[in-house]
């Protein structure tokens, strides 16, 4: 019997995690499930990001079905007609529905018989498991995460939560790896992808992800928006952004954008290299970023990914507080973050900043792993000695310890390259009587 697999995208952008998912069942499991996209069929709060059907129609020659329900209402009717098997999601919280909504949708599965599978974007999945426990455990059959060091996360951090729950949770984490990276597999050539974006055939290029807008985004706190001014070198006048800009004066020392830019130019024409800013609509990038860039490029397409297409014919990345680092880890990439604000005003709530420390900050983390990646902190005078080394130094420098990259490849993700293969299989097998933690942690690819 082909099982119907509802795979929910209300929003295009998570077609770069989806996308890879649903081209492996209609390309090899056809047999035994049918992909079913469900998208909004209202307006969004964020244009910008509504899903395309007819675009998704087209990314898959018309090969998978697309669901629109009208209405929150109709959504939950859907649900109650049982005309899906499988819903899958990208991590625990449902976007664009109300939690009254979902909670509907949830008592509609349950009688219906349907499976509720969560995969994961990146580690965010993580940190809501471990901020929402009880809620998590309610909703979802299957809690999809992407490395034993996801697994090692969530187990360390219910250490207080009560052993029914606890045991609840260990039984529905299973580690599936992260269906986006598949998506490296499916990328063109070099050669091809050069031509694609218009570049030199022979240049090194340096790719960096342009620095986000935090303020009012992450937090309104007033030494946010103070700091950001300084690092963004755009003062305004107004009382308030005065009164931001004295409070903020308690770091002593905020790298400006453009003292980062100017080195990352010095270092592209030391070493002959293009320099390529990747950005998002949400950036809200100053005007003189493209003084110091060769190319400034939005998200042109979800799959193939922009990001991985570029970071593909990339010699080296630099990312500021940006989970990108992954991405070009995977690619074989050296990489350089920069922590252009202070933690606590980045990241404002206890739980997060335990989260990216875990993750991202930590030795042998994703952003501070020796002969794999380095920190650059925007807050301290050594940046400053930092970027003025690195605008002089030749790029054959930044060479990935391959032993190293598989090391934290290896913690931080399974089955590479072959997630979808992997979620596939894991709802093949999946029986809630069975399936835990420790079973999946051994079979890591």
């Amino acid at each position: 019997m082909v099982r119907r697999i509802g795979i929910f995208i209300p929003r295009d952008n998570f077609l770069k995690v989806l996308a890879p998912l649903i081209r492996h069942m209609v390309t090899h499991e056809a047999h035994r499930f049918e992909p079913v996209v469900i998208c909004p069929g209202w307006s969004i709060a964020k244009a910008f990001v509504q899903p395309v059907p007819e675009k998704i129609r087209w990314l898959f020659s018309g090969a998978v079905s697309i669901e629109q329900p009208a209405s929150e209402e109709a959504f939950i009717e859907f649900f109650r007609s049982k005309r899906i098997d499988v819903f899958v999601n990208l991590t625990p919280q449902v976007a664009e529905l109300s939690p009254k909504t979902v909670d509907a949708m949830r008592a509609a599965s349950r009688k219906n018989g349907i499976v509720w599978m969560a995969l994961p974007n990146i580690f965010k999945q993580d940190h809501f498991t471990v901020l929402q426990p009880a809620q998590t455990a309610a909703r979802w059959d299957i809690l999809a995460t992407a490395g034993p060091r996801s697994l090692e996360y969530v187990e360390s951090q219910l250490a207080g939560v009560e052993p029914q729950l606890q045991h609840a949770l260990h039984r529905k984490l299973v580690i599936s790896g992260y269906p986006e990276l598949d998506g490296i597999n499916m990328l063109e050539s070099q050669q091809c992808l050069r031509k694609k974006y218009g570049f030199s055939a022979t240049q090194p290029i340096i790719y960096v992800s342009a620095a986000p807008s935090l303020f009012p985004l992450v937090s309104t706190a007033a030494c946010l928006r103070g700091v950001e001014m300084r690092f963004r070198g755009q003062y305004r006048f107004s009382p308030r952004s005065l009164a931001a800009q004295v409070v903020s004066q308690r770091y002593s020392t905020v790298v400006p954008y453009r003292r980062y830019l100017k080195a990352l130019r010095a270092f592209a024409d030391a070493n002959g290299a293009i320099l390529v800013a990747k950005t998002r609509a949400k950036h809200r990038d100053p005007a003189y970023l493209t003084d110091y860039v060769d190319a400034l490029i939005d998200d042109r397409c979800f799959f193939p990914f922009t990001t991985l297409e570029l970071l593909r014919i990339a010699s080296l990345y630099v990312g500021f507080y940006s989970a990108t680092v992954l991405e070009a880890m995977a690619l074989g990439l050296y990489s350089f973050t920069a922590m252009f604000v202070p933690v606590e005003l980045a990241e404002p709530a206890a739980s997060w900043r335990a989260w990216s420390q875990n993750f991202h900050r930590n030795p042998g983390s994703l952003w501070n792993m020796p002969g794999v990646s380095s920190l650059w902190d925007g807050t301290s005078k050594e940046c400053l000695q930092q970027l003025g080394a690195f605008s002089c130094a030749s790029l054959k420098d930044f060479q990935c310890d391959e032993q190293a990259r598989q090391k934290v490849l290896s913690q931080f993700m399974g089955y590479l390259g072959s997630s979808s293969q992997r979620c596939m299989e894991i709802l093949a097998d999946y029986d809630p009587g069975r399936l835990t933690a420790s079973d999946a942690a051994v079979t890591v690819a």
